[in-house]
Parts: C-alpha cells; sequence; structure tokens
C-alpha cells in the first residue's frame, strides 16, 4: 500500500478512536474539574506510550535544542486543551464545532505563512468541501436560533486553541522528525501533562478553581480509557497520519468525528438523518480532491525544518 493510503487509514483511525473518548469525557466532567482531567489524561498517556517507547529503546538521544523543541510542541498542546475547555463554557457548541471544523483552513494558512505548503486550486477546494462537510454535519445534529451567530470570549478561546493545535502538531512533525510517531506522541503528551499540571495547582492554590475529583471505580476506569486510549493510541494514529499526509490533509480527518459520532449513534439504534450522511461525503470528497495535487507534485509538504 501507498503512503498515502496508510496516511488515510492512519487519519480514520484516529479520529475514530478520538471519538470514543467523547462519552467518557462527559462522564468524568461531571465529577472532575475540567483543570484536573487535562493534565491527567495526558500524563496517563505520557507514562503508557513512554513505557512502549522504552521498551522498544526507540527515543532518540536528548538535546537541549530537542528538549525545547518537546517542550514547545507539549506547551502549545497543553494550553490549546486548556483554551478549548475555558472556551466551551462561554461559547455556544455548534459555534464550538464550527470553529473546530476550520481546522483545515488554519493549516493551510499557518503553512502558507511559514512556507511549509504551497496552496493551489484544488487544495482550496477540498479545504472547503472538509469545512462545508463539518458544518453540515454538525447542523444535520442541531437545531437553535440566531444566538448561533452571537460570537464573543468563549469564541475567540476556541480559535486560538484551534490555532495552537495546529501549531503543536507542525512542531511535532517538523522539528521532532527523528522520532518514531509512537516516541512523538509520548514527549509531547508527557511535556503536555507538565505544562498544564502547575497551571490547575496553582489556581487551585490561589482558591481561583475549586479542583473537585473522584476516585471511585467507573471515574478513574473512564479516565484511564480517555488518557491511554482516547490521548493515547490516537496521538499515534495522528502523528503518523500528519507525517505521511502533511498537516492540512490530515486535519481533514478531524472533521469527519461528528460523522464517526453519527455512526455510533447508529449503533446504538438512534435515528440518523441524510444531512449528517451528507456531511460526512463531503468530507470524504474534500479529503480525496485535496490529495489528487500529490500525485502532480503541485502541492506537498515542503522539506526542512520550522513550524
Amino acid at each position: 500500500m501507498s503512503s498515502r493510503l496508510y496516511g488515510n487509514l492512519a487519519g480514520v483511525f484516529s479520529m475514530l478512536v478520538w471519538s470514543t473518548g467523547l462519552p467518557a469525557a462527559a462522564e468524568v466532567l461531571k465529577t472532575w474539574h475540567p483543570l484536573l482531567v487535562m493534565p491527567v489524561r495526558m500524563a496517563l498517556a505520557g507514562v503508557v506510550l513512554s513505557l512502549v517507547v522504552l521498551a522498544w529503546n526507540s527515543l532518540p538521544r536528548l538535546t537541549l535544542q530537542l528538549g525545547k523543541d518537546i517542550m514547545l510542541a507539549g506547551s502549545a498542546m497543553g494550553i490549546s486543551g486548556l483554551f478549548l475547555v475555558w472556551g466551551q463554557a462561554f461559547a455556544h457548541p455548534v459555534n464550538v464545532a464550527i470553529i473546530v471544523a476550520s481546522m483545515p483552513a488554519i493549516s493551510a494558512a499557518v503553512g502558507m505563512l511559514t512556507g511549509r505548503e504551497r496552496l493551489t486550486v484544488t487544495i482550496a477546494l477540498g479545504v472547503a468541501l472538509a469545512m462545508a462537510g463539518g458544518i453540515v454535519t454538525i447542523a444535520g445534529r442541531e437545531h437553535g436560533g440566531p444566538e448561533r451567530v452571537a460570537l464573543g470570549l468563549g469564541e475567540l478561546l476556541v480559535f486560538i486553541s484551534t490555532v495552537l493545535f495546529v501549531l503543536f502538531t507542525r512542531i511535532s512533525v517538523d522539528r521532532l522528525g527523528n522520532m518514531s510517531d509512537l516516541a512523538r506522541a509520548a514527549v509531547t503528551t508527557t511535556a503536555s501533562s507538565l505544562v498544564t499540571a502547575p497551571i490547575a495547582v496553582i489556581a487551585g492554590l490561589l482558591g481561583l478553581a475549586e479542583l473537585n475529583y473522584a476516585l471511585d471505580a467507573k471515574s478513574v476506569g473512564l479516565l484511564v480509557w480517555l488518557g491511554c486510549i482516547g490521548i493515547g493510541l490516537s496521538s499515534v494514529f495522528w502523528m503518523a497520519a500528519c507525517r505521511m499526509l502533511g498537516v492540512t490533509v490530515a486535519s481533514m480527518h478531524n472533521n469527519m468525528i461528528p460523522f464517526y459520532t453519527m455512526l455510533f449513534a447508529l449503533l446504538l439504534g438512534q435515528a440518523v438523518s441524510l444531512v449528517q450522511a451528507l456531511g460526512g461525503v463531503l468530507v470524504i470528497c474534500g479529503a480525496v480532491l485535496a490529495q489528487l495535487q500529490f500525485r502532480s507534485l503541485k502541492f506537498r509538504p515542503k522539506g526542512g525544518q520550522g513550524v
């Protein structure tokens, strides 16, 4: 199989696995404060992945520059997660989903500004289709009034979170390219926990947040799943997809999350609309259209270091 096919399979598995963490996170947040969930799930992912890396002895020699790059990527990942949780507290859920669906466009813009990717008509159409598919699928699940278009602090935070996640991914792929996908996922999730844990501790000590938590079997089990599978395993597939497809094309798989959620609902016997199915088809068409450019070599990630 070609690397492009492997990359797309990795993107599909990454988003499928990540989607399983959505119901787990919803349950955990009933008893755990979001500021605690972030570092704990990242730490669980980092520890498990690091143990696997050490067992395979696939971690390269750590240098000062490599350490800086790891912490930079981990900081972007951790702060992105915190901003997303913070933004969700103030923004309409539909607005949040639509902003996150813009990730391919944000990635393409960052790629152009940093000279990492070239934009063509085909990739622009692919990005547009992927974004439209994500929004259409969301529209098929949600119903509401004009309050969706009201933008404020929450939406701004979610947008910054999405930008930071794109930067985290690009730093991981570009600057940590001498590592395996597994090692990149291990060190970045570990670094993310090291960045977000002090923030939670300081917030608790200063009385800015009541860091509630529960250690019952259900909560702990869901946290383990959320960290080791929802974050850990999906991160490995995500790194592989971005390495083989480029960040912009891989980001299009992110817009399939509502479609996968729809499939899970269908398996559970819930009703699914044709609008949702159409959204999923649009995302798939966008991803395929964008990758047609790889054959003519008009659009591909450029080599070299940098974000």
